[in-house]
């Protein structure tokens, strides 16, 4: 059994100043919330054994406000650029060379990949995931290289619906 973790990065900041869009910040809500989605992954027991990224700022520090919840102090966050922008193919094939020895798996990435992605990997179907917008996905396969049809969609979170709980 292996569990996928699906992340669109937290609230952005629009640049003051001329920025590339791979070098914009969170927000100080973005920050907030991604925050929340962790401690609420930590209480949920949803604790990644593997957290990928793309190397956008705002996805990396998505990705390290998610872990220092769920672990108390940073850890090592992988980075790959192809998820800035990648094709659902591509995903899909990011995810098929993960180690076999993480059962629980976090992707940390953007829209429309991310809902485009979501749609194709699970049973349910989303028009928009928005910012910090999380699905916790149960696949019943022993290798990361059998994802070949749809996961069960187990939870789907984002800040709103936090604080409605």
């Amino acid at each position: 059994m292996k569990k996928l973790i699906l992340v669109r990065h937290a609230t952005s900041a629009l640049p003051n100043m001329p920025m590339e869009d791979y070098d914009r910040p969170l927000k100080k809500n973005g920050i907030e919330d991604s925050k929340q989605i962790g401690q609420y992954l930590k209480a949920k027991q949803y604790i990644p054994d593997y957290i990928i990224t793309s190397g956008a700022k705002r996805t990396l520090e998505t990705a390290d406000n998610i872990s220092k919840q769920l672990f108390n102090q940073s850890i090592p966050i992988n980075k790959n650029r192809i998820i800035y922008g990648a094709s659902i193919i591509e995903m899909i094939e990011l995810i098929h060379n993960f180690n076999n020895q993480y059962n629980i798996a976090m992707i940390v990435g953007h829209n429309p990949t991310m809902t485009l992605l979501n749609n194709k990997i699970t049973n349910v179907t989303f028009d928009h995931i928005p910012t910090a917008g999380t699905s916790i996905i149960n696949y019943k396969i022993n290798r990361w290289n059998e994802l070949n049809r749809e996961g069960e969609l187990v939870e789907f979170i984002n800040p709103k619906k936090l604080q409605q709980l």
